[in-house]
């Protein structure tokens, strides 16, 4: 009897004492993993832009870090600004200049890097007018754009008609586009498109208030109609000339005709003698007169 006590005594003391051990494993190895964060803290603390402190208690803005260093895009438009009348918007650049502008409208989309990789491919560089919401989680494509010599444009936040809107509406939907691609890039749009060419001289007042240039086009490609990637390449080349402003379309749907048709408009224009450029290197000179138009605009872009 007094064997058996003993013997469970003993296996009782024995389940403790692996229970005891047990647990100061567990508390070494979560000693290991405090370690490890602070370790971990203190590097991102100290590398360039890592762990910015909190001001007056409000968190810290976050970060983007570009793909390289951008810089601004080329041209000054000082000029431009002071020849367009407040209530007017640019349909064209120079037609004595050997440049055109290619603009890309509704991106970011799956389609843009496959885009931007032949404009690489051919020495060709576009502006690309993004809806703000569509930028949401492509930070990385708006930085691409911006760092491989491209350039970025304010599309409205939700590719809004602001003919339609109310000038607090209209307001956001310019204010929001632009606070996302300067987030995300460290650049500030210089241009905005109004969606559908829906515009007049109450728009264009907003836009040029609000730091913004109206862009509109002389080439409509009519690409969002999916016409087939022939016809978009044939519409783009019957009326493209120096100074013409392409519309072509990267989002707000399946845009793999565009991206088919890119390359056989990029060597139709090589072979004119047509540069394609961004739209502050193709503004970089003063329009004449008849780019500028102060009347509403019965454009083409796509209403889908």
């Amino acid at each position: 009897m007094v064997s058996a006590t003993s013997d469970a005594f003993d296996r009782t003391s024995a389940r403790r004492a692996a229970r005891r051990q047990q647990i100061r494993r567990r508390r070494r190895a979560f000693g290991l993993v405090v370690v490890a964060l602070i370790v971990a803290a203190g590097a991102f603390a100290l590398r360039p832009g890592g762990g910015t402190p909190s001001v007056l208690g409000q968190a810290a803005p976050t970060r983007f870090m570009p793909v390289r260093p951008i810089a601004p895009p080329p041209g000054s438009l000082r000029d431009l600004r002071a020849a367009l009348p407040v209530a007017d918007g640019v349909l064209h650049g120079n037609p004595n200049r050997r440049m055109v502008a290619l603009t890309f409208d509704d991106g970011p989309s799956g389609r843009t890097p496959a885009i931007l990789r032949v404009l690489a491919r051919h020495g060709a560089h576009a502006t690309f007018f993004v809806v703000g919401r569509a930028t949401r989680g492509m930070e990385p494509v708006l930085r691409h754009i911006a760092a491989s010599g491209n350039e970025l444009g304010d599309h409205t936040y939700s590719h809004a008609d602001l003919l339609t809107l109310k000038t607090a509406g209209r307001t956001r939907q310019l204010r929001w586009t632009r606070v996302l691609v300067q987030k995300a890039t460290g650049i500030q749009a210089r241009f905005f498109r109004p969606p559908y060419g829906a515009t007049g001289p109450a728009v264009n007042r907003l836009g040029r208030s609000l730091g913004l240039i109206p862009i509109l086009w002389s080439v409509d490609s009519r690409d969002w109609q999916m016409p087939g990637t022939k016809a978009i390449v044939r519409r783009v080349l019957a009326n493209v000339g120096p100074g013409s402003i392409v519309l072509l379309h990267d989002g707000g749907g399946d845009r793999h005709e565009t991206l088919r048709a890119l390359p056989a408009i990029l060597r139709a224009l090589a072979k004119r003698h047509l540069q394609p450029v961004t739209l502050s290197k193709l503004l970089a000179d003063v329009p004449p007169a008849t780019a500028f138009s102060s009347t509403s605009f019965d454009g083409g872009d796509a209403r889908g």
